[in-house]
């Protein structure tokens, strides 16, 4: 079930990032409105009530993606404004992330699949504008 709805949170996501051309940025409204908050952070998804990681992204995903520490590795970020090779948003995305501890292990987003190329892009795009709440 859970495989099901990620391939589906994928290709919505593929379908509904409105990108205007190659490496075009989504507005991170485009992102909220559209992405985090209706399939990550909604009743079925992974990051709402009692969220993975503690990355809540219900109610803003904005404040708790861009500049903040992740839980797994203060030293590192989730959205770093203008560096995209910065961003754990981002190679979550790209694919897994190897840790020299098991415990802090970091899988891949969404679990099972890889986003299109053209999503992955976009989000790049956006983090390397600045990563504006727009």
């Amino acid at each position: 079930m859970r495989r099901a709805l990620f391939v589906v949170v994928v290709a919505g996501f593929a379908a509904s990032a409105d990108c205007s051309g190659p490496g075009a940025a989504p507005t991170f409204t485009q992102l909220r409105t559209e992405i985090f908050e209706p399939r990550c952070g909604n009743a079925t998804g992974c990051h709402a009530d009692n969220p993975a990681r503690g990355l809540d992204l219900k109610v803003d995903p904005y404040s708790a993606l861009v500049d903040v520490a992740t839980q797994t590795d203060p030293k590192t970020q989730y959205v770093v404004p203008g560096e995209p090779e910065n961003s754990l948003l981002l190679t979550l995305l790209r694919g897994p992330v190897d840790n020299a501890d098991p415990a802090l292990a970091t899988r891949q987003m969404p679990p099972g699949t890889t986003p299109p190329k053209e999503t992955v892009d976009g989000i790049e795009a956006l983090i390397a504008a600045g990563a504006e709440d727009n």
